[in-house]
């Protein structure tokens, strides 16, 4: 059943949304706006979805004041104070440390691999070194060696 009131709200929307199909920029202005803003009744869904005679109103205030030549910001900022910041669709808190989060995790991961780099840089010359003088220590005591068993010889 449909109140009483969500009838009059529905029947209000209706030559003003007729208006709207006429006026494209107030369509898509007003799509804009109740997809921005969350129910009033805190369901879990966006205004532009919920059914429900408080998203109806909210939905004819948005367009009637559209209609009337308001500014879309001015409005959204309108309700948002009314309402309060839950009623912004998509927005919340943890989303703003998203941004600086995904910086700060990639630049030490990048400082991690230019450490490792420099690391490895830093060895590979201590590590052929060592190598050619064992060789090179090898092939003296080969030597030797040779020498002393062609003197037995």
């Amino acid at each position: 059943m449909v109140s009483r009131r969500g009838f009059l709200t529905a029947l209000a929307v209706l030559p003003a949304a007729a208006c709207a199909s006429r006026r494209p920029e107030l369509a898509a202005a007003e799509q804009d706006l109740t997809a921005r803003l969350m129910a009033p009744c805190h369901c879990p869904q966006t205004l532009d979805v919920h059914a429900s005679p408080a998203a109806t109103e909210l939905r004819a205030e948005i367009h009637q004041r559209l209609v009337a030549g308001e500014n879309p910001d001015a409005i959204y900022a309108d309700i948002v104070s009314r309402y309060g910041d839950w009623i912004r669709a998509g927005e919340s808190p943890l989303k703003a440390l998203v941004g600086p989060i995904v910086g700060i995790v990639g630049f030490l991961a990048i400082g991690g691999v230019v450490l490792v780099a420099r690391r490895w840089v830093r060895r590979s010359p201590k590590t052929v070194a060592p190598a050619a003088a064992k060789t090179a220590a090898s092939d003296e005591w080969n030597a030797k060696l040779d020498d002393e068993l062609d003197e037995l010889d």
